[in-house]
């Protein structure tokens, strides 16, 4: 008898961070609830028996997009706030920023910030995640605020934590803007404004 090679049930092969990245877009562009199972299979080109077998229902792959999601955020923005200066570090946080929310074919805004936030309220992991996400951001303008501060960097009537907390609202406002169709241009407009105010 001849020996077939197709070994049934057996999942085709995939990439992994490929297939997450696939399953992130689709969420980003159009939420959670709107996104069907179907949608996820035909952007990672998984069958449903595999996307489970590697994900877990679709709840579990909204959560791995979000932390993907989250992990790629975290790493631009920190990158961006490393520069020695404190007024190009923070023209290059909201750079990062605005790259990613106007990316794809059409501008998105944040995934955390409008998908994530809106799943929140229904869902205490994603909660968790969404708000330990926003915390390490948070945790990385504060320390960068600070450091601007002892290097006199700051304008005079700016303390660190208050600092910290409108660059966080700024990026926030960036993202919904971005989300209901502000242009780069009025983006970045008032992202110098925002760095203005705050750098000396």
């Amino acid at each position: 008898m001849r020996n077939d090679t197709k070994r049934l049930g057996r999942p085709p092969a995939y990439d992994r961070d490929q297939a997450v990245k696939a399953a992130t877009e689709m969420f980003w562009q159009k939420g959670f609830a709107a996104t069907s199972l179907d949608d996820i299979a035909r952007a990672t080109g998984m069958n449903r028996p595999s996307l489970y077998a590697a994900f877990g229902d679709k709840r579990a792959m909204y959560r791995l997009a979000l932390k993907s999601f989250g992990v790629q955020a975290i790493h631009s923005m920190t990158e961006a706030l490393s520069k020695s200066s404190f007024r190009d570090a923070l023209s290059a946080f909201y750079d990062e920023a605005i790259a990613l929310y106007t990316s794809g074919p059409r501008a998105r805004g944040c995934f955390i910030a409008s998908s994530g936030a809106h799943e929140a309220a229904e869902d205490d992991e994603v909660q968790f995640l969404v708000m330990s996400i926003f915390g390490e951001i948070d945790g990385k303008l504060k320390a960068r605020f600070q450091t601007a501060h002892a290097s006199h960097q700051l304008l005079d009537h700016l303390t660190a934590p208050d600092g910290a907390l409108f660059a966080s609202a700024i990026l926030h406002s960036l993202a919904v803007q971005a989300r209901a169709g502000s242009s780069d241009v009025d983006l970045r407009k008032l992202a110098s404004v925002a760095v203005r105010t705050m750098s000396a």
